[in-house]
C-alpha cells in the first residue's frame, strides 16, 4: 500500500489497537497490545501485529491493501508462519482491503496447495474485510481508531458531507483536539482513495483544524501534482501552495546553487521569467549534463517563448 496511506493505517492501529477486534466482529478484550511485526529472519515485516491477551493468547496479523497485488496471500502466509515460529502463538491473518481495486488481491479463501498426485499439501485460512462493503453506520458507531474508514464504506458520495460532520462532532466530543485532528487527518488521507483532491478540499473545508494542518496542505498538493516527476516531490510540496511552477523553480534554483553557485542578476532574471512547469523540469533534468548557469539556460528563452505560443488563448 502506497504511502502515506500505509503509514496512516499503521498509526491508527498503534494508537487504539483494541478498537480493531470489534471491527472484525470479535468481542473487545482489555489486554491488547501492538507487538514488533519485524520477522527479520527473512528481512520481512507485516503491516501490524496485535497480541490479544485472552486466557489463551493469540496474535492478530493485519495487512492493509489499497491496490492489486497477486502476492498478497502468499506474503500473508509467509508472515503467519514466521510469526508462529517467533512467538509460538496461533496467528489469525486478516486482509483489510481499502478500495475495490484491491479485490483481486485476496480471493475467497482458503489458499490451498496440492501435490502433483492431487493430495493437499497446504491449506491457509485467512479473513478478508472489504471496507467498501461495510455499512457506514457500523463504523460511525464503532471504535475511534476505525472511524477514519467511514468515507470508504458503503455510502453514496452525496451523503459524505453528513458523514464527515458526524465524525467531526464525535471526535470533538470524545477526544482531545490534537487526537481529533490526527484522526480526521487520517480520514482525509484515506478518502483520497475514493475522491479527487478538489472534492476532498470541499468535503473537509469546514472541519476544525484541517485548514491549519500542514499534512492537509501536503496531501492536496500531492493530488494536484500526481503524475509529476517524483524526484521533485519534496521541493514541489513547499511551492505547490503558490503554484506548481514556483515550486519547481525553487527546486531548480536550489540544485543549481549547489552545482554552479549563486546566479548573477541576469541569470536570476531569466529564471524568474520562466513559468512553464515542463520547461523547468527539463532544465532540472539537464543539471548534471552542463557546467554553468549560462550553459543550462542556453535556449531556455526561445523555448519559453515557443511554449507560450502553443498555449491556447
Amino acid at each position: 500500500m502506497a504511502k502515506p496511506r500505509d503509514a496512516t493505517m499503521k498509526a491508527l492501529l498503534e494508537t487504539r489497537p483494541g478498537d480493531w477486534l470489534p471491527f472484525l466482529g470479535r468481542p473487545p478484550v482489555q489486554r491488547v497490545t501492538v507487538i514488533d511485526a519485524d520477522v527479520s529472519t527473512v528481512t520481512a515485516a507485516s503491516d501490524k501485529v496485535i497480541h490479544v491477551g485472552e486466557v489463551s493468547p493469540w496474535l492478530l496479523h493485519l495487512e492493509f491493501q489499497s491496490g492489486g497485488d497477486d502476492s498478497l496471500i502468499r506474503r500473508m502466509l509467509q508472515y503467519n508462519v514466521l510469526l508462529d515460529l517467533r512467538h509460538d502463538l496461533p496467528v489469525q491473518s486478516v486482509a483489510i482491503l481499502l478500495h475495490p481495486s484491491a479485490n483481486s488481491s485476496a480471493p475467497a479463501g482458503p489458499y490451498v496447495r496440492h501435490l502433483p498426485d492431487g493430495r493437499r499439501s497446504l491449506e491457509f485460512r485467512y479473513q478478508v474485510v472489504r471496507v467498501w462493503e461495510l455499512p457506514v453506520e457500523s463504523i460511525l458507531q464503532g471504535g475511534l481508531a476505525t472511524l477514519p474508514l467511514a468515507p470508504l464504506c458503503a455510502v453514496d458520495e452525496a451523503a459524505l458531507p453528513g458523514v464527515i460532520r458526524r465524525m467531526d462532532r464525535r471526535l470533538r466530543d470524545e477526544v482531545p483536539s490534537a487526537d481529533a485532528h490526527q484522526l480526521m487527518h487520517a480520514a482525509f488521507v484515506l478518502a483520497g482513495l475514493r475522491l479527487p483532491p478538489q472534492v476532498l478540499r470541499q468535503l473537509f473545508a469546514g472541519v476544525t483544524g484541517m485548514k491549519e494542518s500542514a499534512g492537509y496542505q501536503m496531501i492536496l498538493a500531492e493530488g494536484r501534482a500526481e503524475g509529476r516527476a517524483e524526484g521533485l516531490a519534496e521541493g514541489l510540496a513547499e511551492g505547490l501552495a503558490e503554484g506548481l511552477a514556483e515550486g519547481a523553480k525553487k527546486v531548480l534554483l536550489s540544485l543549481g546553487k549547489a552545482r554552479f553557485g549563486a546566479p548573477d542578476k541576469a541569470t536570476q532574471a531569466t529564471l524568474n521569467g520562466i513559468d512553464d512547469l515542463k520547461l523547468l523540469e527539463q532544465l532540472a533534468d539537464r543539471l548534471e549534463q552542463v557546467h554553468s548557469w549560462q550553459e543550462l539556460l542556453t535556449g531556455a528563452t526561445a523555448r519559453r517563448r515557443a511554449a507560450r505560443r502553443k498555449k491556447p488563448s
